[in-house]
């Protein structure tokens, strides 16, 4: 019995420690040592005037520094905190490319540091606009109706302008998406074939989407006379093309989607006009086309309504 007490007594007595380190570390102040928190504290050191004493003038201690400075850096910690990476990632955009740096890295340290440079801004003028348009397919809308033969290396196609479009850094996925994921169904990876998440564009978002096209076509036709400026029907046309596409209902945002394996070549007999195998034979050079691809249960009728659209578009 006296055994069992001492045993008793020694485990009530190691709960009593647990329980007071644990109060004892809620109670305890912690330290500041995340680099977060330790930005944020050196503001806050620059805020207070230390040369008066807390007893004599809480306010001007605390805040004392904090008029002077907060006119320089903004009105807030948070704002101050945010300048500072942005002037930190400024500084490395502008370093040389190196061999190392990724693609994209390079991308976008080119396109970075072009719109620094105000002399050669100025030297090329429109010309790097007109081979980025050049590169990605062409614009009908200021090249004429012959656009498509003034491209040297292969005719425009779907697969080709979303294959050019990524490879030059844009984000593509106007009329398909396409990633490479794992299929719940058997947990394997395939390539996800879908329509574009719907987007509520207003007939106001139409409206000021044809007033830029309307302005980006009459710069470009001022600054370059090879370009052609098209009429108001033509733009119209565009913009009413544009819509009908953004108007096919389909997947929204949030939104679950349900998947299907497909046959790729059944799905590319079907919809020849998304060359969908060219297109995965380029992004996927060095891998073995797949046989099979995952694509949504919506994927047909949506793309069915836009070859209809195609088929009646010039």
């Amino acid at each position: 019995m006296q055994l069992y007490l001492k045993y008793l007594a020694f485990i009530v007595y190691i709960a009593l420690c647990v329980a007071v380190g644990i109060i004892i570390t809620l109670i305890t102040p912690k330290q500041c040592i995340s680099r977060k928190c330790m930005q944020k504290s050196n503001l806050v050191l620059q805020d207070m005037d230390l040369s008066v004493k807390p007893c004599d003038n809480f306010y001007q201690y605390i805040c004392g520094n904090y008029v002077g400075l907060g006119e320089k850096r903004g009105k807030s910690i948070t704002e101050a905190i945010q300048k500072k990476q942005i002037r930190l990632l400024s500084s490395y955009l502008e370093l040389p490319s190196k061999k190392s740096d990724d693609r994209v890295l390079r991308i976008i340290k080119t396109v970075y540091q072009s719109c620094l440079d105000t002399e050669q801004i100025e030297e090329e003028g429109v010309q790097p606009i007109a081979d980025t348009i050049r590169l990605v397919g062409g614009f009908p809308l200021v090249e004429g109706k012959y656009w498509n033969t003034l491209i040297t290396d292969r005719p425009w196609s779907l697969d080709v302008g979303e294959y050019k479009a990524r490879y030059a850094g844009f984000q593509g996925g106007i009329i398909f998406e396409s990633t490479v994921r794992r299929y719940e169904v058997d947990d394997k990876y395939y390539i996800h074939i879908k329509p574009p998440d719907s987007l509520d564009f207003t007939d106001a978002v139409f409206r000021a989407y044809y007033t830029y096209v309307k302005n980006i076509t009459s710069i470009l036709c001022t600054l370059n006379k090879k370009y052609l400026a098209p009429g108001e029907k033509e733009i119209e046309d565009t913009v009413q093309f544009i819509k009908e596409l953004y108007q096919i209902e389909r997947h929204r945002a949030g939104c679950k989607v349900t998947y299907r394996l497909e046959e790729l070549e059944d799905f590319s007999m079907e919809f020849p006009f998304l060359g969908l195998k060219n297109y995965l034979t380029q992004m996927l050079a060095y891998v073995k086309l797949p046989k099979r691809i995952v694509v949504t249960a919506e994927s047909k009728a949506f793309f069915t309504k836009v070859k209809n659209i195609m088929a009646r578009t010039d």
